[in-house]
Parts: structure tokens; sequence; C-alpha cells
């Protein structure tokens, strides 16, 4: 009876923390009679998993990690950010968008930290009640929403939307309705934009060998791979008309502190709560270079080195500036970097963050692959 009651009164609190948290751009996108509905909500929604973890345990300390470290992804949210600005028909400011894995909404406070602006059209869409209750709190505009089933979202409302930070966690069989459920929330125009590794690239090295490995809840689902990339743009430019870009992005880790030992034993605390690892907070910090020297070996293999280069294609400027110069990458981009914070990195965060010549860093090097499908004004779905 306890866990009924605390259900009740957790959607009860959700019913009426969202409409008070949503602007009129946001009201105006979401279908109100189905996240005031209970007994929808009762089936709907999670309440003690979420798209990343499948145990209440799981959920709170991910949340938990995110809070110690929130600008740790800030390069790559940015990117994010900086490639849906470009491409939307509107300013940015004005459009309506929905990020649709987001958690308690770590992308929509790192962009509104990052502009010093508040957007009234960014809506964090999740499954997980405490989530959606967590970033309420923290002032994020957070609704219910299934990117499987997204019925709380109106069709063709949105300038944008956003897949971004969990892509891989949805089941191999779900994951094109997906795409197209949330392309068809677009109004012409609108963009789509999905983010994710891929099977030999950086991002997922570090999720298959220290999560999939260590974790109480190692990963459910195959990562994509490059081919599944290429699916996915051939499937909305055939069937749809779909206007399709691709880029890689530098999408880092980064922590920071006034010195190497306090540096670690944050980055070991966060990293433990974050992917829920079965590992000492001493051992944490070695088995991640252990997997970068793997890494970073793949440059000596012509098999492997093909996927180096695959992270390296299409950069954005502003990623490349970071990664790179004409002699090859920076070592902080080929490999778990332990030292005092360069430059560059100092100026990328100087906006949120008072980095000084005395600053360190831990940097994990991740490089994110991001496809733009742009709905058309000539788009039409051939059956």
């Amino acid at each position: 009876m306890k866990s009924i009651i605390n259900i009740q009164e957790n959607i009860n609190s959700l019913i009426y923390d969202c409409y008070n948290a949503l602007s009129p751009e946001a009201k105006r996108t979401v279908l109100s009679e189905y996240w005031s509905d209970k007994k929808f909500l009762e089936t709907y929604l999670t309440f003690d998993n979420s798209i990343h973890f499948n145990t209440d345990e799981g959920v709170e300390l991910y949340t938990k990690a995110s809070d110690m470290y929130p600008y740790s992804k800030l390069i790559g949210i940015v990117e994010l950010h900086n490639l849906i600005a470009k491409n939307t028909v509107d300013n940015f400011e004005n459009c309506v968008g929905v990020d649709f894995l987001g958690g308690s909404g770590q992308v929509e406070r790192v962009i509104t930290k990052f502009t010093n602006k508040k957007y009234n059209g960014f809506i964090t869409g999740d499954i997980s009640i405490k989530q959606i209750l967590k970033g309420i709190q923290k002032g994020c505009q957070v609704v219910p929403c299934d990117i499987s089933n997204p019925v709380t979202i109106k069709d063709k409302s949105l300038d944008w939307a956003l897949i971004a930070y969990g892509f891989h966690h949805i089941a191999p069989e779900l994951r094109l309705k997906s795409l197209i459920n949330a392309y068809n929330k677009l109004k012409p125009e609108g963009m789509l934009v999905l983010h994710d590794g891929f099977v030999g690239g950086s991002t997922v090295d570090i999720m298959s060998k220290i999560v999939d490995r260590y974790s109480y809840e190692p990963h459910s689902h195959p990562f994509l791979t490059i081919e599944d990339f290429d699916y996915i743009c051939d499937y909305f430019y055939d069937n749809y008309q779909a206007d399709v870009q691709r880029k890689s992005i530098f999408d880092p880790q980064i922590f920071f502190g006034d010195s190497i030992e306090e540096l670690k034993i944050n980055f070991s605390n966060y990293m433990k709560s974050h992917y829920y690892l079965n590992l000492l907070e001493n051992e944490i910090f070695d088995c991640f270079l252990d997997v970068f020297s793997e890494y970073s070996m793949k440059e000596n293999d012509i098999n492997l080195s093909k996927y180096l280069r695959f992270e390296e294609e299409n950069l954005t400027d502003s990623s490349k500036r970071l990664v790179m110069n004409d002699k090859g990458r920076f070592i902080y981009s080929s490999n778990l970097y332990v030292g005092p914070c360069p430059s560059i990195i100092r100026e990328a965060y100087h906006e949120i963050l008072n980095l000084t010549e005395n600053t360190f860093c831990i940097i994990v090097p991740r490089f994110a692959h991001v496809v733009m499908i742009k709905k058309t004004m000539r788009c039409s779905h051939v059956s």
C-alpha cells in the first residue's frame, strides 16, 4: 500500500509542478490531456528506473553524479546547441524544441548557464518520474515523454528535436520508430538531431570496457555501428526527402580541481555514481588508464585506426580547433589526460567557470557522431 500511496503522491506532484513550470510557448506544444491523466501516467511513466538504469539506486546515483559535475560535458552540449541554433529557421531564443532523452534537464541547464539566457521554448522530456521532478526543482521545463510513444507532444509543433546521450539505451527494434516519432513532431524546416557514439570509437570503448565489465547494470543493448548511422541517413533521405548532414564533435568529460590527488578522488566518485560501478574508488582511475591505453594503440593497427579517422572526419570547426593541429591530435584528445588545464580548455569554459593557470584537470576524450535531419518543404513519406 505504501508504494501505491507514494506513486499517487508523485503523480499529483508531477501534474501540479509540470503545469506551473511550463511557459506559454511550451504549453502550446504539450498535449495536457495526456500528462494530466493520472491513470495514463501510472502506466506511461517509470517510478523506480529510467532509460539508463533499471533500479532505483542506479537512477539516484546517476542524478547525484550530474549534480556533482553539471558541466563535465559542457563542450559537447554547447556543440549540439550551436548545431541546432545554426540550422533552425528562427532565432533559437524564439524556437520550441524537445530534448527527448533529457533526464533531469542537464542539457537545458548547461545551455541556459552558458548563454546566460532563459529559453521559454526549451522542453526536456523523460519517462522517469524522479528525473522529471528533479528537473522541475532545478528550474527546467520537464514533461512526461516516452520517445518510443511521444503522445504528450503535438505533431508538427517543434522547431527542433534532440536525441542525445542515450540513444544506445533504446532497444534496436525501437530505434528507427523513435526517430520517426521525433521527426513527425517537427514543423516544416524543423531539425532532428541525433547524437551518439559508435562501435570502435572512444565513447563506446569507455562504455564497453568500463561499464559493461564493471557496472552493476551493463548495457542491455548494443551500440550503433557506423553502418547503422549510414542506414539512418539513407532512410530519411530516401523515404522523406529530408536534408541530412553528418558531423563529428569532440564531446569530452572534463573535471577540474586544485590538486591532482583531489581530482582523482572526485573523478572516481563521479564515475562510480554516474556508471553505477562495482569498483572501489581507488581502482577506478587505473581502469580508465588501461582503457585509454588500449584506445591509443589503435593508431598502430590498420584495421582499427579507421575508427580514429572516422572520429576526425567532418569535425565541426570548433571541435577541430580543440582536438588537433597540422601535426595531429593534441595529447588530451588521444589519451586520458591529467595535468594543468590547457589554455584552450580554460577558454572554452570561461563563460561559466573561473579557471586559472593553476587549475588542474582530468580530460576523458570522447567523440560523438551527430546526424542532422531537416524536414524540408518537399518532404513526403514514401511507404
